[in-house]
């Protein structure tokens, strides 16, 4: 447990094939970006407490700090595949629920 999150692991099979070795690899490179974390750390504030919310890039870049063009190149490119845009309503964003505690894992690593 760690700033409120709780993971539980069967620890039934530790082991790890090249596959998965390739898809870690690959998120830890997409978040291993400054501005990445910052945008995916907004979009998680954002939206973590309810299922059906989604952020505005006007709203992650008041959350973060950066420019709304910045956040935009971060959720158009690297993140894009973390996220996902509402269909309706363009530009609003929340993590795919299968990458919804990649930010709370992070922040375990972050001791």
């Amino acid at each position: 447990m760690r700033k409120g999150s709780v993971f539980f692991s069967d620890n039934g099979s530790p082991e790890l094939t090249g596959a998965d070795i390739k898809r870690i690899s690959g998120i830890l490179k997409a978040f291993s970006v400054p501005v990445n974390l910052r945008v995916s750390a907004s979009v998680y504030r954002l939206t973590a407490d309810d299922e059906n919310t989604f952020a505005s890039v006007k709203e992650i870049s008041e959350n973060s700090g950066l420019s709304e063009e910045t956040v935009m190149e971060c959720v158009s490119r690297e993140l894009i595949e973390y996220l996902t845009e509402k269909e309706d309503q363009g530009g609003v964003y929340r993590f795919e629920g299968m990458y919804m505690n990649i930010i709370p894992v992070l922040s375990l690593l972050g001791l």
